[in-house]
């Protein structure tokens, strides 16, 4: 599934030396720059939608639908590159070449490269028993899959751990998001400090939690099995908590990081008038 000569790999290692010549050259030849970044944006467009099929093929219908959400973004990205560019939206396209360039190699790594693979999937998997451990009954984990104890097994299966539980796409986002901007070393440090480790715990006590749901079928009073206690636990509640984590993060990291802010609304002045931002 995984590995250096696959397609998905291929299209982000492709995209990310495009979106690298892309910044290294943004200041001598603007028609190139604008160039790579197309077809950077029109192959991400191509890797996303490869995620969604087999996101969808999986059953991970949320994920699917942020996938397909991506397509539309780096569809939308070409047109802004194609028609809303000017010499005063320079900087803004460069700060967003540099995010999308950060943010790629940190998802190609651990997405693509088989050892980074497995390494953040089961370390996710590992880390995700032991606090079980620690907080209710004996769980163990081989290399991905979560058991219990007991008769459990003999009617359910085991949670597996796969890529979309590692919180990577949010970390990869916010890597590029503190790292990309024009700021200060310092501050960009301790924002990309409170962003990405901060995601990935509050995804391990995620994990918990919903593992802890459908062991222990918390929601039985309500005539639910297992199964389903395990999808209100992950679809409803735990994503609803993610979604209002990842708006208090991102709050923080505004505070922290204002050209993180200034950045997003410069973007959204080309998007709304078509002008340059001020």
């Amino acid at each position: 599934m995984y590995g250096f000569v696959s397609f998905t790999a291929s299209l982000l290692f492709g995209t990310s030396l495009l979106l690298d010549a892309a910044i290294k050259g943004a200041h001598k030849k603007e028609r190139a720059f604008r160039t790579m970044n197309i077809i950077a944006w029109m192959l991400i467009c191509v890797y996303a939608y490869v995620e969604a099929s087999q996101y969808a093929s999986e059953g991970e219908e949320f994920d699917a639908i942020m996938s397909i959400f991506f397509v539309l973004f780096g569809v939308f990205t070409c047109f802004l590159f194609v028609f809303r560019w000017s010499d005063g939206a320079r900087h803004t396209f460069l700060t967003l070449t540099r995010v999308a360039f950060i943010a790629s190699v940190v998802y190609f790594t651990f997405a693509e490269i088989p050892f980074m693979n497995d390494l953040i999937i089961y370390g996710t998997a590992s880390l995700t028993s032991r606090v079980l451990n620690f907080i209710t009954h004996t769980y163990t984990e081989y290399p991905a899959n979560i058991y219990t104890q007991g008769d459990f097994h003999k009617s359910y299966g085991p949670v597996t751990i796969i890529l979309a539980c590692t919180a990577i796409q949010s970390m990869a986002l916010f890597a590029g998001l503190t790292l990309g901007v024009s700021a200060h070393i310092k501050r960009r440090i301790i924002a990309f400090l409170i962003s990405v480790p901060v995601i990935y715990v509050l995804n391990i006590l995620r994990n918990v939690f919903v593992c802890a749901a459908y062991f222990e079928n918390w929601f039985e009073s309500l005539g639910c099995t297992p199964i389903e206690s395990f999808d209100i636990a992950h679809d409803y509640i735990a994503r609803s908590l993610t979604l209002l984590s990842l708006f208090i993060i991102a709050y923080a990291v505004f505070m922290i990081l204002p050209e993180a802010l200034s950045f997003v609304d410069d973007f959204l002045k080309i998007i709304r008038r078509g002008q340059s931002p001020c």
